[in-house]
């Protein structure tokens, strides 16, 4: 009895030992053997005595290296935009600008033709000056530019006005002689029939208190004599068939 059980307690510390003896050995001089058996998931011997499973499944490989950051679409750079390209440099200056060209200045005014009025009296010395408050002209048969003879023998151009009758209120005429002169002033004067008179130019006010000239270089109009207040004149001569003054006065100057 004794020797059985010391059999039987030899047996199991031998078992035990070669379990612990085999193990290591196992691990020390099988490594590939044991490793082909987990690969293909065939237990040993000692996984099998103690209940290990071999199939169980492998720990997940760890990442080798840095982790691969997911590209953030917000981070993503915008191109600059592309600037135009640039106009290559000649060298040269840069051409100044052409400058626009100067207004030409309005063409002076040919003056009319002046014919010699043949049947006008010769006129001395310098013109009287006509003035009046008002112009009033009824049958106005011609306006022309004409050339009459002075005393000294020259021309001078004139504008001659033949009408049927020439009315003129607040009537100034003053007659230059010597140092001074004749005023003869009349609240109206009335030239009646055949109604010539011979001017080198008339100066007026129009209504709206603009001065006018009309001079001898273009032939003036019906229009522009009616439209004429306050005028003056250099009188050169003035006929008539009948001249009458409405209180009327004289002066020297």
């Amino acid at each position: 009895m004794s020797r059985a059980r010391h059999l039987r307690t030899g047996a199991i510390g031998a078992l035990a030992l070669l379990l612990v003896a085999g193990t290591a050995q196992g691990a020390s001089a099988m490594p590939g053997v044991r490793a082909e058996a987990t690969d293909g998931c065939e237990p040993t011997a000692l996984e099998q005595f103690f209940g290990i499973d071999g199939c169980d499944d492998p720990a997940t490989p760890e990442p080798t290296g840095e982790p691969t950051a997911s590209p953030d679409p917000e981070a993503t750079p915008t191109p600059a935009p592309t600037d135009a390209p640039a106009t290559p440099d000649s060298g040269e200056p840069d051409a100044e600008p052409e400058a626009s060209p100067a207004p030409k200045p309005a063409a002076p005014k040919t003056p009319v033709l002046a014919p010699l009025d043949e049947g006008a009296p010769v006129f001395t010395g310098d013109p009287a000056t006509l003035s009046g408050d008002t112009l009033a002209i009824e049958g106005l048969s011609g306006l022309a530019i004409v050339s009459v003879r002075l005393a000294d023998g020259s021309t001078e151009r004139a504008i001659r006005l033949k009408a049927d009758r020439i009315v003129i209120d607040g009537f100034r005429l003053d007659v230059p002689a010597g140092d001074g002169g004749l005023r003869n002033t009349a609240t109206t004067l009335t030239v009646d029939g055949n109604v010539v008179v011979y001017t080198p130019s008339i100066t007026g006010i129009l209504e709206d208190g603009t001065k006018r000239l009309i001079d001898t270089l273009t032939t003036p109009t019906a229009d522009e004599l009616a439209g004429l207040t306050r005028l003056t004149l250099p009188l050169r001569g003035m006929v008539a068939d009948s001249i009458v003054y409405d209180d009327s006065h004289q002066a020297t100057f």
